[in-house]
């Protein structure tokens, strides 16, 4: 909460991550750390039907009722929201 960010900056954030952890060719931030963080993270233990979460991310992949991200996304799909829903990136 409390974090401000330009749109810019919000896309880099994406970008950074679409590219898996690269920027202009250079590994900024581990794979192993990205491919964490947008993958499922969720314990198996909770309700199928609530959100399913990476780090920071929502991610899409078990079918689920009670989701962010929508129902039509593909497998695979991450999302991120600010804590007021302000600001959005949506990674398919």
């Amino acid at each position: 909460m409390n974090m401000y960010l330009s749109t810019r900056e919000l896309a880099y954030w994406g970008y950074l991550h679409l590219n898996k952890g690269k920027i202009n060719g250079k590994q900024i931030v581990p794979r192993e750390i990205i491919d964490m963080a947008t993958s499922l993270q969720s314990p198996l233990t909770i309700q199928k039907d609530l959100l399913q979460n990476g780090f920071l991310w929502l991610v899409k992949d078990l079918p689920a009722t009670k989701t962010e991200i929508g129902h039509q996304v593909p497998k695979g799909s991450y999302q991120i929201l600010g804590f007021t829903n302000e600001s959005t990136v949506s990674l398919y």
